[in-house]
This record gives structure tokens, C-alpha cells and sequence, in this order.
């Protein structure tokens, strides 16, 4: 049986991953202010709003790929190549008929966009035109070769993929920030996306041919393994479903009762959430496919320890990463799209708080997806994702654009934090929670603590341009983790990491000398 090395592969794909985020981050950061100084706002609004009305529409794929990968964690470490084959040939008719459904609903939705958009749109554009473009770039991803990213995942080389992208995104972005520059068309603009998806997916298929020859479309799954394969899937679905209620419906609402200026100015702040969000996904993708293949090579009070390790980590990086939004947010949003566009620290504040709850959910969800265990927690995104839509239409009523982002927090607080714990818990560990709610109420705590005092020193510092929030950076930077570490210095899981840290560095001091 096959057993990989979660430490070095996670590492490789998190470092790739990072340096096509980072590419991603920095691309994206100028393509969308020249979009906001040279055509306004609301073109944000725009893109913003046909990535949610696109979100929703992806719910057609029910989870499929998630499954999939689960499934093909076994015969990967099996070495069973035909059964792998069966999984993507089946994976490759699913997709294609996934993609266009996408683009049918997409069709019937199209007559309907005006009247989501609560304001006039910029003069001289035609959204329908707009839209199908948006479609038919999120169409073609599921048309062409979406399938073979999941032998990468799988395989834990998500490396691959990130190195891939990596070219396309410079590629993409220096085209459309070299347009907006020159001709200001919104129209070229977007028509690049469908062209740079349909490179990236070439690209992958070659490299999952280049690496793995042996996996071709042939062979056929049996009855029994379509209906547990379905049985996950339908589980799967209702969770996409609450996530898509969650995360899709935001812009749309925005847009209905506040307007387009606002959903780009909401737009705006989200894409610095989702920047950073992106960075713990990066993580999250690289260290899953190991978690698999150790819930099948590994016993459960190993992976239980390697659980209380990862989640260690990531409360410090997420009880940190939150600090820094709350100070940073609106000194950055007034440095870069001015100060009449940046809302309130209080809006700061709860960006933080929805960013805090949203991803110390993080390891339990890993954990979580690499075992299977979507069935036991099958309604609860559903649950969560109605809960949040109806809170969402009343305290946007209320409240304004405040009411969006306090929806969401309480969403996970009451509903989705404790049932998808209790789900891993129950299911997998078969332990009492208790010991892992007293770890997050503690680290929790910190952060709060570490969290007033960093924003204390920062409210000292005068907001005065790009100085004044290198200072602030800085100060949030140091401050937070400094004390943190002091805190936290005799904790058993600080000292398994220092000493992890250590032992890598020796390694790789080692190797370098040979």
C-alpha cells in the first residue's frame, strides 16, 4: 500500500499554491483599480454580481469532484490503476453533461439579469452580452479536461496545477491590465477569461498525460459503486447548496436593495477577504489529499494527534490574520480606492470577525471531506445557508450593508461550528468535543486580548498615506505574533511545531551539505 509523504508533498503544493495566489493577488489588485479609476466602480459591481448569479448556477455540479477525488484516494494507494480509470471515465460523461446544464440554466436565467441589477448600468453596456461571457467561461471549465485535475488531487499534486496556472494568470492579467490601459473595453476585458480557461485546462491535461500515462478514460464502474458514489454526492449537494446560499447570494442581494455602487464597494472589500481566503485554501488543498491517504494507511488517535497539531496552527494563523484586517482594512481601502469608498471600522471589524469564524472551521472541514463524512452532514449547509438568506433580507432592511456580513457570522456560530464538529467528532474520532472547544474558547481569547492591544497601537498612527499603513503593517505584524508566542510558549503543540520547524531546517542544512 502506497503511502505518501504528507509533510513534503503538502509543503511543495503549498509553496507553488502561494506563488500562484500571490500571483493571483497581485494581478487581480491591478487589473481591479484601473477597472475602478478608468471605468467606475460599478464595473466592479458587475463582476461581482455575475460571479454570484454564476455561483449559484454551479450547484448543477452537486459536490461531484470532492466525491470523486474521495473515492480515488483507495485504489491510488491500492495501486488498482483500472478501478482509477473507471472513476474518471465516469467522472468525464458526468462533467460534460454538468457543463452544459450550466449553461442552459444560464440561457433561461439570462432575460431575467436586468432586473437583478437595481440601478442603471454604465452607458454603452449591454449585460446580457456580458453575462454570456461569464457563462460560457464557467461552461468551459467543466467541457475541457476538468475532470483530470482530480488524479492531481488525488495524487497530492496540486503543484502541478498551481505551476500551470501560474503561467495563464501572468499571462491573463498582463492582457487585461494592457487593455484596460490602452483601449478602456470592458468587452476585451472579459473575453479574455473563456481564452485563458481553455489554455489552463489544456495545459493540465498534458501534464497529468506527461505524469501519469497510465490513467485513461476506459472501464465501467459497477451498480454498487455509482450508488454509494450517488449516495455521497446527494449529501454533497445539499451542502453546496448551503454554501452557495451563503456566498453567492451576498452581491445579489446587495445589488437589489443597495444599488451597484455598493456591491462594488462591498465587491471590494470581499476580494481583499477572498485574496486572503484563498492563501489558508492553498493549505487546505495541499494538506488533504495526504489526510486521506493517512485515514486509510494511518489509526485514528495517529490522525487524532496530527488533527490537534494542524488546528494549533491554524487558530494562531487565523486568530493573526483577523487582527490584521481589522486594523488594515480601511487605511488600505482609502489608500486604494480612496476615502469617499472606504466604510466604517466598524464594517472592518465584523469583515474581521465573518474571516475569524469562517476559517478556524478549517481543519474539522478537512478532516471532514478526507474521511467522507458528507452524508451525517448533509443538511447542515442547507440549514445554515436558509438561516442566512432569510437573516440576510431582514437585516439588510435594517441595518444596511452591515446586516450582510452579521448575517453570516451568526449562520456559523449557531449552526454550522457546532453540527459539523459534533459530525467529525462522532463519526471519526468517536471522542468527546470538549477538548477541542476549550483549545478555540483559549486561542479565541488571545486573540481578542492580542487583537485590542494591536489595534490600540495602531489607532495611535494617523492615517496619512502609504507611510502610515507600512507602520500599522508592521505593528501588526510583530505585535500579534510575538505576544502569541510568548503565551503559548509551553503548549504541547507549539513544541511538537517548533520542534517539526527544526528538524526541517536540519534536513535541508544537511542535504545542502552533501
Amino acid at each position: 500500500m502506497n503511502k505518501y509523504n504528507l509533510s513534503k508533498n503538502s509543503m511543495r503544493n503549498i509553496i507553488f499554491g502561494f506563488i500562484l495566489n500571490l500571483l493571483n493577488l497581485l494581478g487581480a489588485f491591478f487589473s481591479r483599480t484601473l477597472l475602478i479609476y478608468i471605468l467606475g466602480v460599478e464595473y466592479v459591481g458587475l463582476e461581482g454580481l455575475f460571479s454570484s448569479i454564476l455561483m449559484m448556477l454551479n450547484m448543477a455540479d452537486l459536490g461531484f469532484g470532492s466525491a470523486i477525488v474521495y473515492k480515488l484516494y483507495k485504489p491510488i494507494a491500492e495501486n488498482d490503476t483500472n478501478k482509477v480509470c473507471a472513476f474518471i471515465n465516469y467522472y468525464q460523461k458526468i462533467y460534460r453533461c454538468i457543463g452544459t446544464f450550466i449553461f442552459i440554466l444560464g440561457i433561461l436565467v439570462l432575460p431575467f439579469i436586468d432586473r437583478i441589477v437595481n440601478t442603471s448600468v454604465p452607458i454603452g453596456v449591454n449585460i446580457e452580452v456580458l453575462f454570456l461571457i461569464y457563462l460560457l467561461n464557467a461552461s468551459l471549465s467543466y467541457w475541457m479536461f476538468a475532470y483530470k485535475k482530480a488524479i492531481l488531487n488525488a495524487h497530492q499534486r496540486n503543484d502541478l496545477e498551481s505551476k500551470i496556472n501560474s503561467i495563464v494568470v501572468i499571462i491573463r492579467y498582463v492582457l487585461q491590465v494592457f487593455i484596460l490601459y490602452t483601449i478602456h473595453d470592458y468587452y476585451v476585458y472579459v473575453i479574455i477569461l473563456p481564452i485563458m480557461t481553455f489554455f489552463s485546462n489544456v495545459g493540465n491535461a498534458l501534464l497529468v498525460k506527461k505524469y501519469y500515462p497510465q490513467y485513461i478514460c476506459k472501464g465501467r464502474l459497477s451498480d454498487e459503486e455509482k450508488g454509494e458514489l450517488k449516495s455521497k454526492i446527494i449529501a454533497l449537494f445539499y451542502n453546496k447548496l448551503g454554501v452557495t446560499l451563503i456566498n453567492g447570494s451576498d452581491n445579489i442581494i446587495i445589488s437589489l436593495f443597495l444599488g451597484l455602487t455598493m456591491s462594488g464597494i462591498y465587491s471590494s472589500y470581499y476580494y481583499i477577504f477572498n485574496m486572503l481566503h484563498k492563501f489558508f485554501e492553498v493549505m487546505h488543498t495541499a494538506v488533504t489529499g495526504g489526510i486521506g491517504n493517512r485515514i486509510v494507511t494511518e489509526s485514528t488517535d495517529k490522525n487524532y494527534e496530527l488533527f490537534k497539531l494542524i488546528n494549533f496552527g491554524n487558530l494562531w494563523l487565523v486568530g493573526w490574520c483577523s487582527i490584521c484586517l481589522c486594523c488594515l482594512y480601511k487605511p488600505f481601502i482609502m489608500i486604494w480606492i480612496g476615502k469617499s469608498k472606504a466604510l466604517t471600522a466598524w464594517f472592518s471589524l465584523l469583515m474581521a470577525i465573518y474571516f475569524y469564524f469562517w476559517m478556524i472551521r478549517f481543519v474539522v472541514i478537512i478532516f471532514k471531506n478526507a474521511q467522507g463524512l458528507w452524508w451525517d452532514d448533509r443538511f447542515r449547509a442547507t440549514i445554515e445557508g436558509v438561516f442566512n438568506l432569510v437573516l440576510n433580507i431582514f437585516l439588510v432592511i435594517k441595518i444596511g450593508i452591515y446586516g450582510i456580513v452579521v448575517s453570516t457570522i451568526l449562520a456559523m456560530i449557531i449552526v454550522s461550528i457546532p453540527w459539523e464538529t459534533k459530525v467529525l467528532f462522532k463519526n471519526y474520532f468517536n471522542k468527546s468535543t470538549k477538548e477541542y472547544y476549550l483549545t478555540m474558547i483559549k486561542m479565541t481569547l488571545i486573540t481578542i486580548v492580542m487583537g485590542l492591544f494591536t489595534y490600540s497601537l495602531c489607532k495611535m498612527i494617523e492615517d496619512k498615506g502609504i507611510i502610515s499603513f507600512l507602520i500599522k503593517l508592521l505593528i501588526c505584524i510583530v505585535v500579534p505574533n510575538v505576544c502569541e508566542g510568548i503565551l503559548c510558549y509551553r503548549n504541547e503543540q507549539f513544541k511538537k511545531i517548533r520542534i517539526w520547524i527544526f528538524q526541517e531546517s536540519k534536513t535541508k542544512k544537511k542535504n545542502l551539505s552533501l
